[in-house]
């Protein structure tokens, strides 16, 4: 709990409490404070991706084209990377793209322009609970969404990537584009 005096009172803000409440009700604000992603010293600390199946040949999520969809948006940097990693493949045609707005509101992100294309979703939390029903986590992007079985696969950005570099080159315009070399997945 955090609280500030001043001249009209005390202001006491349970921002934890309210924002797992939040997340469990898809109809309430997300009443979220920054300090909840920085430690004790006020650096930000990522929280862990939820949200960690993999694309993979003979996996529970085998590699197709047009049966995933990523949603991404311009305002967040680990999303860019794979919407950077998924034009460079050449996987345009194979998986769809979703943008949410720039502005991140009180209900969290938002489709802009109007619904998202697949399940008319307004916000990226309702993309979270069609995918689980009692999710009470953190609604990020970016989202690789498998439309046959109606899922979120990852969440992990960095995991995406790497599915794009490497699951999906029967479907790319540029397969012969390997972005983690053999010689450098040590590193």
């Amino acid at each position: 709990m955090l609280a500030f005096a001043g001249s009209l009172g005390t202001v006491r803000l349970h921002s934890r409490r309210l924002s797992t409440v939040a997340a469990m009700d898809p109809t309430k604000p997300i009443h979220k404070s920054a300090l909840d992603d920085t430690n004790t010293k006020g650096a930000f600390k990522r929280k862990a991706s939820v949200f960690r199946s993999w694309v993979s040949k003979g996996g529970e999520f085998e590699p197709e084209g047009g049966r995933y969809h990523l949603y991404v948006g311009y305002a967040c940097p680990w999303a860019h990377r794979t919407m950077i990693t998924r034009q460079l493949k050449g996987l345009t045609d194979a998986i769809g793209i979703t943008y949410v707005d720039y502005f991140m509101g009180g209900m969290g992100w938002e489709f802009k322009p109007g619904p998202e294309p697949n399940y008319g979703l307004t916000k990226i939390r309702e993309l979270y609970f069609k995918a689980q029903e009692d999710y009470d986590g953190r609604f990020t992007i970016p989202v690789l969404w498998d439309k046959k079985t109606e899922t979120i696969v990852n969440n992990e950005s960095s995991e995406i990537i790497i599915m794009l570099n490497k699951e999906f080159n029967d479907f790319a315009k540029n397969p012969e584009l390997d972005f983690l070399p053999e010689s450098k997945r040590g590193e």
